[in-house]
């Protein structure tokens, strides 16, 4: 099945993920990928090299692909960070600087994220705490029109996808000939990133073995978008506070991981990003799309406000709270319709 129907090269990062979630929803309905049990993640170790596809999001990202090779350069439990970048010598401070810019990653997500975002969404059958998520840090990443993705290609067999890497990867985009303050630039924005992208990979992970239809994009926007919330929450220690009011922005760590859901938010108000409103807005937008006069970044975030207000309502009242809820949301059943 081809999914072509991309956005143009000008789209936001923003819209050309949600036409991808939309084509993956496709996608998986039509390939029936019950017939072929998806693939099981493959731990790998510092100095493993790796030749990997990177799904081609301006085509159909089933097929199309841009070959990459890598080393792993680094692993922490649960991730593991590869790149086709040259790195400094080992020795030298250059080196030494890269390595606690990686430590400072995984460290300050790492295992506990990943725990986090899996008790919130339910923990995929055959992952443990041996799982592992690899990050492939490499240029081509850029050439989509994104900094960062994961697609649902990869959790098909190559039979069936052959971009497919066949393991749970989240795909970064670095500069060519990156330095190591590139790096460093890149890992210490990544957190709400990988959250966001290992949301998808654990939605997948649970629905595509029950045989049938993904999410539908804005409700796994929306969710990706609330995993972010909670896991940055949970790492600054805030998670479960009474704290419910705009304090909460101003709060140590807060700063890399909830505003900009607030901003996308905006959008779909009809902030245009730079003090002004847009006519027709939020009237003219859609909770379900980037159609309507409203920025490309508005669908997520209204998408997230629609999964917050759903949940704060359940939180008090569903055993298991809100993470039960997300849980449960995923639960449904893939075989029918999931709207």
């Amino acid at each position: 099945m081809c999914i072509r129907d991309s956005p143009g090269s000008g789209s936001s990062a923003q819209e050309l993920e949600y036409a991808l979630r939309a084509r993956e929803e496709a996608m998986v309905r039509d390939l029936a990928p019950a017939v072929s049990p998806p693939p099981v993640a493959k731990a790998v170790t510092e100095g493993d090299l790796l030749s990997l596809r990177v799904p081609d999001l301006r085509g159909d990202a089933c097929t199309e692909y841009l070959p990459v090779n890598v080393e792993v350069v680094y692993t922490s439990g649960r991730l593991a960070l590869a790149t086709s970048a040259a790195l400094p010598e080992p020795g030298t401070l250059a080196h030494a600087t890269l390595i606690a810019a990686m430590d400072d990653l995984l460290t300050g997500f790492g295992a506990t994220g990943i725990d986090v975002l899996s008790g919130y969404l339910g923990i995929p059958q055959g992952w443990d705490g041996s799982t592992q998520v690899l990050v492939a840090l490499v240029p081509e990443v850029g050439v989509l029109g994104v900094s960062a993705f994961a697609a649902a290609a990869d959790q098909l067999p190559r039979t069936t996808c052959p971009s497919s890497d066949e393991d749970h990867i989240v795909y970064v985009a670095i500069p060519q000939a990156a330095s190591v303050s590139d790096f460093q630039n890149v890992l210490a924005d990544l957190p709400p990133e990988l959250a966001h992208h290992m949301a998808h990979i654990v939605q997948w992970a649970r629905r595509i073995p029950g045989g049938g239809n993904l999410l539908p994009a804005f409700l796994a926007e929306g969710q990706a978008e609330a995993a972010v919330e909670r896991v940055g929450l949970a790492l600054t220690g805030l998670w479960g506070t009474e704290e419910k009011s705009t304090a909460i922005l101003g709060l140590p760590g807060v700063e890399l991981w909830i505003p900009r859901l607030f901003d996308r938010l905006s959008y779909f108000q009809g902030w245009n990003g730079v003090g002004g409103t847009l006519a027709g807005s939020p009237e003219g937008c859609s909770l379900f799309g980037f159609s309507g006069v409203c920025e490309p970044e508005a669908a997520p975030g209204a998408a997230w406000s629609f999964v917050r207000y759903v949940a704060d309502r359940f939180d008090d009242v569903l055993p298991g709270g809100e993470d039960a809820l997300q849980s449960a949301l995923i639960d449904m059943d893939p075989s029918g319709d999931p709207l």
